[in-house]
């Protein structure tokens, strides 16, 4: 994708500007022997998290593996399957990288694509819900069932936790510097 405007004047070399801040980057990306079932997974994530397409996902990024925003690119169609035999495909996409980066991609675990539904980092009062950065106070309604991961000054545990709205405080508890909860 080329990310230069560009116009001839009548005189002179061609004139050129950026068309936008960041570059663009375009991965093709091939998912090697998935299962039938893996494949499945994917359609119906591709439909409705997805959107058919449309809506940006965490992914990352295949060099550097650094977590950031990506859409799959518009095609007809807008992926490819290729039957490997018995229970087997592979598939292939372009997908873009955005140029933001999300501001929880610090919070996402090594090696996963797995975004915290929530954020309470109490020693850089950072906090978010569900994507968007809120007040401590929002934490007080949280409620559901989480992977839980705190850390203390001392230790780190993770266990899945059922919460009622008022169990992540919009204060530091004793020595936790963080907790984060994802979806189960």
């Amino acid at each position: 994708m080329d990310n230069r405007a560009s116009f001839t004047p009548q005189v002179g070399a061609p004139i050129e500007r950026p068309l936008t801040t960041g570059a663009p980057e375009i991965y093709d990306v091939s998912f090697r022997s998935l299962t039938l079932s893996e494949y499945g997974t994917f359609k119906a994530w591709f439909k409705t998290e997805l959107g058919l397409g449309v809506k940006p996902f965490i992914f990352r990024d295949p060099l550097t593996q650094e977590p950031g925003w990506y859409k799959i690119m518009k095609g007809d169609p807008p992926f490819q399957v290729r039957a490997l035999g018995g229970q087997y495909v592979s598939l292939q996409a372009k997908m873009m990288l955005l140029p933001a980066a999300p501001w929880f991609a610090s919070y996402i675990p090594k090696n996963s694509c797995r975004a915290p539904y929530f954020v309470a980092d109490y020693a850089n009062s950072i906090y978010g819900i569900d994507g968007k950065t809120v007040p401590a106070s929002a934490l007080l309604t949280i409620s559901g069932t989480y992977w839980v991961q705190r850390t203390t000054t001392t230790a780190i545990t993770e266990a899945q936790e059922a919460l009622v709205a008022t169990d992540i405080p919009a204060s530091a508890p004793g020595t936790t510097t963080e907790i984060l909860g994802f979806a189960t």
